[in-house]
């Protein structure tokens, strides 16, 4: 009953763990969506008795009513997890709505004004850090990534990956609130192929009926001018 009761716990934040270390990631696409992923370890669960933990995840999200949009077994050596996922319609649905915000933060706010967007938490009312201290939850080595397409102009993320403009956050005793402001009017990087993975869906099907229309046109052009040609013969 223990088990399941942290486990219960720490779905309700998409951050399910009971002894290992979880990864929370948040990716902002080009037409402003919202993309969640959570690699979840049960640090007690092996890959010999996958069903049980299947089921223990499936009961627990039913009962706190979380849909999700993609769920998935991983390995990390012979433990087994779960990677959760789910997707906003844009980054103020996301702070609103992400079960995740709720559990580690009071509440993320998010301004914009000429582009530039402002995001910042509200110290969570929690203290989670001592409650690691006092031994419910595990969070060693864990931390919060966000990758995003543009142009970050501050940050007090742990660490930055410039190559891949991701920004992160170390959940430890020096835990903090996050606070980060871009300019969406600006990539970060120049190199377009760079952004192909910021497109979703929707983006590669508008863009691939652009190319069908183009495509379309110039071979309207060029059959309109080989028949002007022969006309002229």
């Amino acid at each position: 009953m223990r088990k399941k009761y942290k486990l219960l716990l720490l779905l309700i934040s998409l951050t399910l763990l009971t002894g290992c270390t979880f990864k929370y990631d948040v990716k902002i696409m080009l037409d402003g969506k919202v993309l969640e992923s959570a690699d979840l370890f049960d640090g007690e669960t092996t890959a010999e008795n996958k069903k049980e933990f299947l089921s223990v995840v499936d009961k627990n999200l039913k009962i706190i009513n979380l849909n999700v949009d993609d769920k998935k077994l991983i390995y990390d050596g012979n433990f087994i997890g779960v990677n959760l996922q789910k997707s906003y319609s844009n980054l103020q649905t996301y702070a609103r709505q992400s079960k995740t915000i709720s559990y580690l933060f009071e509440s993320v706010v998010v301004k914009e004004k000429d582009k530039i967007v402002e995001v910042s938490s509200v110290p969570t009312q929690y203290d989670i850090i001592q409650q690691e201290q006092n031994g419910l939850y595990n969070y060693t080595d864990s931390e919060i990534v966000l990758t995003l397409p543009f142009k970050v102009l501050s940050s007090n993320a742990n660490e930055v990956d410039s190559v891949n403009n991701k920004y992160i956050w170390t959940i430890n005793e020096d835990f903090k609130e996050i606070k980060i402001r871009y300019d969406k009017s600006q990539y970060y990087t120049k190199n377009i192929f760079k952004l192909f993975s910021y497109m979703t869906v929707d983006v590669w099907l508008t863009l691939l009926l652009i190319v069908v229309i183009v495509w379309f046109v110039i071979s309207v052009l060029i059959l309109g001018l080989r028949l002007l040609k022969r006309e002229k013969k």
